[in-house]
C-alpha cells in the first residue's frame, strides 16, 4: 500500500492516511459490548485495529491529553486482575472496558472534522435506540410503580437470559437525550430528523422504566442544557425544585425523598442504606488501597430484619461511580479515572465558546456528562458495563471536538 503524507491543519506534524476497515472496528465493538463465547474474537479484532493503525501511523493510538492517565488506569485494572481473585463477572467487565477505550480512540481517529463528529454523535444516538429496542426483552420490570405493566408484559414478552434492572436500562438511554437535542440544534437536515425521531422512543422508554435515578439525572442534565443556552434560566432552577417538592407533597402517594434510587419495590435502597454500603466499601478499600478488592470483588450482604425469615439482600457494587472504580483498580486507578473525566469535561466546556454548530455539540456533551456524573453519585452503571460505552463516547467526542476547534481557530 502506498503511503502519502498530509499535514493536518493547525498541527505541525505529518501523518499517514489511515485505512483500517470500519467493519473490523464495528464487529470488535459489538463482540466486546455484548460479551459471549466470541468475546475473545472481539479482543483480537480490537488489537488488530490498533495494530493496523500502528502500521499506518507509526503509533497504535492517537495522541490525546488523557493518554497518560488512561494508560495508568488500564495498568491498574490489569494489576487488579493479576493480583486479586478473578470474579465471575470480571471477564465481562474486561470486555466492556476495552469496548469503551476502543471507541474512545476510534473517535479520535475518525473525528477529524466537525462533520465527522456530527456523524459519530448520530451513531451514538442510534446505538441508544438499539438499546431501547432491546429493553422490552431484556429488563426485569419493577412492580408497584406508577405505570404497573408487569402483568401485561409477562404475558406477551419473554425475558432474555440474565435480564437487567430498570435503573441500568434507563441509565443507558439518558445520556443520548442531550445528544439528540444537539442534533436538532446542529442545523443539519439529516441530524435534525434523526434527533427528532430518536427523542420520542427514548423518552417513552425512560418514562416506562420509571427509574428515579435516571429521572433525577436527566432533570439535572436538561437543566444544565437549557442554562447553557439561556443564562436567565439559572435562577429558575431553585424555583422548579421547590415547585416539584410542593407538588410531591400534594400527591396522594408522595415519593419518599430518602429513596430517589431503589432496586425494587420489595427492597428499597434509601440514602441511609447507601451510606451504610459506602461505609462498608471504604472499609474494604482500606484493607487494600492500592489494588482494591479485585474487579467485581466487592460484595456486601445486608439483612433487612435480622432474626426473621426475611432473605438477606446482597449488593455487589458500591453504588457510587468513583468509589467503585477505587474498589476495582485501587486509589491510583480512581484518581486517574477522575483526571480523564476532568480533562474531557474541561475540553467540552472550552468548545462552548464557539459561535457555530460546535457550541451545540459541546453543550450536548456537557449535559450528557452531567447526567452520567449525577447518576454516578448513587450508582455504578457507567463503569465497565454496557452503558459505560456512552461515558467513553462522551470523552472521545469532547477531546476530538477540542482538537477540531483548535484546528479551525488556527486555520
Amino acid at each position: 500500500m502506498s503511503k502519502t503524507t498530509q499535514v493536518v491543519p493547525g498541527w505541525q506534524f505529518a501523518v499517514q492516511p489511515f485505512r483500517a476497515p470500519h467493519a473490523l472496528l464495528l464487529l470488535s465493538l459489538a463482540l466486546m459490548l455484548f460479551p459471549s463465547a466470541l468475546s475473545v474474537v472481539g479482543w483480537l479484532g480490537a488489537l488488530g485495529w490498533f495494530g493496523w493503525r500502528w502500521r499506518e501511523r507509526g503509533f497504535p493510538v492517537s495522541h490525546t491529553a488523557i493518554n497518560v492517565p488512561l494508560t495508568v488506569l488500564l495498568f491498574c485494572f490489569a494489576f487488579a486482575l493479576l493480583l486479586k481473585p478473578i470474579h465471575p463477572s470480571a471477564l465481562a467487565s474486561v470486555s466492556h472496558l476495552l469496548a469503551g477505550v476502543t471507541l474512545f480512540f476510534a473517535i479520535q481517529e475518525y473525528g477529524t472534522s466537525l462533520g465527522a463528529l456530527w456523524k459519530i454523535t448520530g451513531a451514538l444516538v442510534l446505538l441508544a435506540l438499539l438499546f431501547a429496542l432491546g429493553i422490552p426483552f431484556g429488563v426485569t420490570w419493577s412492580e408497584g410503580k406508577v405505570f404497573d405493566i408487569v402483568a401485561f408484559y409477562s404475558h406477551y414478552a419473554p425475558l432474555l437470559p440474565n435480564p437487567s434492572n430498570p435503573n441500568n436500562a434507563a441509565g443507558a438511554l439518558t445520556p443520548a437525550i442531550p445528544l439528540a437535542l444537539a442534533l436538532i440544534a446542529s442545523g443539519k437536515r439529516w441530524a435534525r430528523i434523526l434527533g427528532a425521531v430518536a427523542l420520542a422512543p427514548l423518552l417513552l422508554l425512560i418514562a416506562l422504566l420509571q427509574s428515579r435515578g435516571a429521572g433525577f439525572a436527566l432533570a439535572l442534565g436538561l437543566a444544565v442544557y437549557v442554562t447553557l443556552y439561556r443564562r436567565w434560566f439559572l435562577p429558575l432552577i431553585p424555583l422548579l425544585i421547590l415547585g416539584g417538592l410542593w407538588l410531591n407533597s400534594t400527591l396522594p402517594n408522595p415519593v419518599s425523598l430518602q429513596a430517589p434510587y431503589e432496586i425494587s419495590s420489595s427492597s428499597p435502597l434509601t440514602f441511609e442504606s447507601r451510606r451504610h454500603i459506602w461505609s462498608q466499601a471504604i472499609q474494604q478499600l482500606e484493607v487494600s488501597p492500592w489494588v482494591g478488592v479485585g474487579v467485581g470483588g466487592f460484595s456486601f450482604v445486608r439483612e433487612e430484619n435480622p432474626g426473621s425469615n426475611a432473605q438477606a439482600v446482597v449488593y455487589n457494587h458500591a453504588h457510587n461511580l468513583v468509589l467503585q472504580v477505587a474498589l476495582d483498580t485501587g486509589l491510583l486507578g480512581a484518581a486517574t479515572f477522575v483526571v480523564c473525566l476532568g480533562y474531557a469535561i474541561a475540553a467540552a466546556w472550552r468548545s462552548t465558546r464557539a459561535s457555530d454548530s460546535r457550541r451545540a455539540l459541546a453543550i450536548g456533551i456537557l449535559s450528557a456528562f452531567v447526567i452520567i456524573l449525577s447518576h454516578g453519585l448513587f450508582d455504578t452503571i457507567y463503569w465497565a458495563t454496557k452503558p459505560a460505552i456512552f461515558l467513553w463516547g462522551m470523552a472521545g467526542l469532547a477531546l476530538a471536538l477540542a482538537r477540531v476547534s483548535h484546528d479551525l481557530n488556527n486555520s
